[in-house]
């Protein structure tokens, strides 16, 4: 399958994706006020009840995480952070199943909100890269950039993070009740997440700084070999830029 094919796959998947999660999450009051995901928790697991589109979404979600780590190594392109990749979908999947479990379904769904609404993007960028619309690319590439700094480097840390960390330690506190071991895994899975985050953060700003300072930048994240050309595996063209942003960091 073609590059430009395993972008489009992957963006209709998450346009698919963030119309099912916006409808299950927007009508909610816990989509603006992170303290309500806690609000009908009286012990851990949460005995909140969980609608039928949160089951739906979950069930969308985790199907896609599960069958996309086989597909990293059977199917997709062969590129540097492959390893870390699979270790996003690994986390993922664990995040979906054991929200689930303690039914923090609202968390779990405002978590996927901020994964899933910048990848259309990025795909979409790759797309018009591989089109050879130069200008369309920039465009879209800033489009992306800002959305994923806005939802997965600001939003997902001081929204979600700083209600897992802080605001349910003071529901636990006046109900009188021990969060732990619960309150450390959750978390954990979280914060390694958010590092994930920076980490492709980081590559995304080189990407960006290259495209706009040399037109057209080197692709970063495919397999080289020992000379630094790019890898025959991957049989990629080395020019490639946009597409070697992070491959369904989501």
């Amino acid at each position: 399958m073609t590059l430009a094919a395993e972008s489009a796959y992957k963006c209709c998947v998450q346009i698919l994706f963030i119309v099912v999660l916006l409808s299950v999450a927007v009508p909610q009051k816990w989509f603006t006020n992170s303290k309500l995901f806690w609000d009908e928790c009286t012990r851990l697991p949460c005995d909140a009840p969980v609608s039928l589109g949160e089951r739906l979404a979950y069930c969308l979600t985790l199907g896609f995480y599960v069958q996309a780590v086989p597909m990293l190594f059977l199917w997709e392109t062969k590129r540097k952070d492959r390893l870390e990749v699979f270790a996003h979908h690994i986390a993922t999947i664990v995040l979906i199943a054991y929200s689930y479990y303690l039914n923090l379904t609202r968390v779990g769904v405002m978590v996927l909100v901020c994964h899933e609404a910048n990848d259309i993007f990025m795909e979409a960028a790759k797309m018009l890269k591989y089109a050879d619309c130069k200008q369309a690319t920039e465009r879209m590439l800033i489009v992306f950039v800002v959305s994923w700094f806005a939802t997965r480097v600001f939003i997902y840390p001081l929204y979600i993070i700083r209600s897992t960390l802080f605001e349910s330690k003071v529901r636990a506190a006046t109900l009188g009740v021990s969060m732990e071991p619960h309150y450390t895994i959750l978390n954990g899975f979280l914060i390694f997440l958010y590092l994930l985050h920076i980490y492709w953060s980081y590559l995304i700003v080189r990407i960006a700084v290259r495209q706009y300072t040399h037109g057209d930048a080197g692709d970063i994240r495919e397999e080289e070999d020992g000379d630094g050309k790019t890898s025959s595996v991957s049989e990629v063209p080395s020019d490639v830029s946009i597409s070697r942003l992070p491959a369904n960091a989501s």
